[in-house]
């Protein structure tokens, strides 16, 4: 299950992204979501902008796109790595299973 979004994801944009698209959907978004353009609700497009503006600053050159995909790929085996069931969830999943077993009644 993916936790988080990629900095592709927040420009929605492909990951083979070319310069052009990258400095394309960043203007488009960044004036969307500037909190200028936004008064009705400055401060939601104030994070909106700023993860917008985080992403094309982590990806916008080819060298820190090479750099960032890296990193996705390191987090993505590191991932594949841990055993299964291995989360927080899953040992808390267990607290919340109804146990199928009939109770043994006493008997007088």
């Amino acid at each position: 299950m993916k936790d988080s979004f990629s900095y592709y994801d927040i420009l929605g944009i492909p990951n083979r992204a070319s310069d052009d698209d990258i400095k394309r959907a960043y203007l488009n978004l960044a004036k969307k979501y500037h909190p200028d353009y936004n008064p009705h609700n400055r401060k939601l497009a104030s994070h909106r902008f700023q993860a917008i503006l985080e992403a094309y600053e982590a990806i916008k050159t080819r060298e820190k796109r090479a750099a960032y995909n890296r990193k996705l790929r390191l987090a993505a085996e590191n991932d594949n790595q841990k055993p299964a069931g291995d989360s927080i969830f899953s040992k808390l999943g267990t607290l919340f299973t109804i146990n199928k077993q009939p109770h043994k009644e006493t008997q007088k």
